[in-house]
């Protein structure tokens, strides 16, 4: 079986974003989770003294959007490849290659670290392994901002039976995030009014279907019922 780490060594960043904006729920997942950033961004304290650390920055997508709001930005992953488009879009930050659950960069603690496109993927051990990683380094009064991208009790996987590969749900992310000493103080569903894989074509999100859609089932408590969120945490 194919590890994580193995499987994103293998991705050409090149053809990442690409890939990604070519697949409708993926590409709707991506613009979702972009405004959702931004919404939680507003309950944080940003500025040119506070410290952020995007981990697995792939090829710079979230990165790009946080980076300008914090005095500092430093980036992690494991693919030069993927660093390589990264440092393309934003330049200004310092980068690391490094496996933070086996390498130990001196990168001090920072006051938001962001993780998105991980956790949904990664095998169970490895999600522990990063978390337990990534506790030093968020200060006590810090945030992790994360999503989950492939929630096996999401309705349209349930529907849809659709669940090869997919083991996170929002139950056990909530209990890993806890034994590593965080705990969720924000929460947002994407997708959750989504029942049949029809409706995720882009005519049916861009329209007034999916907007309708999205406008009533943004409740924080429908969450463990999407097949993303974004989950704001902070330590214990």
């Amino acid at each position: 079986m194919t590890s994580y780490r193995q499987s994103h060594l293998q991705k050409s960043g090149h053809d990442y974003d690409a890939d990604l904006a070519a697949g409708s729920l993926n590409h709707f997942m991506q613009i979702r989770e972009s405004e959702l950033v931004d919404e939680f961004l507003k309950g944080i304290a940003t500025g040119p003294s506070k410290r952020y650390l995007d981990f697995a920055c792939g090829s710079g997508r979230i990165l790009q959007q946080i980076s300008p709001h914090f005095g500092e930005t430093v980036a992690v992953d494991v693919s030069a490849s993927m660093m390589e488009q990264a440092r393309e879009k934003v330049p200004g930050a310092t980068f690391h290659l490094a496996d933070l659950t086996k390498d130990d960069p001196n990168l001090g603690c920072f006051d938001l670290i962001s993780a998105f496109r991980f956790f949904g993927n990664a095998e169970h051990s490895l999600r522990a392994a990063v978390l337990g990683a990534l506790r030093p380094r968020v200060k006590d009064d810090g945030f992790l901002l994360i999503n989950n991208h492939r929630n096996p009790g999401s309705l349209l996987s349930r529907v849809s039976r659709h669940t090869v590969g997919m083991d996170l749900t929002y139950d056990r992310l909530r209990d890993l995030l806890a034994q590593h000493g965080f705990s969720i103080v924000r929460q947002a569903p994407i997708g959750a009014w989504m029942l049949r894989h029809k409706w995720t074509n882009r005519r049916a999100w861009e329209g007034s279907l999916g907007k309708l859609g999205e406008r009533l089932t943004s409740l924080p408590f429908l969450a463990p019922y999407a097949p993303d969120m974004v989950l704001l945490a902070r330590p214990v």
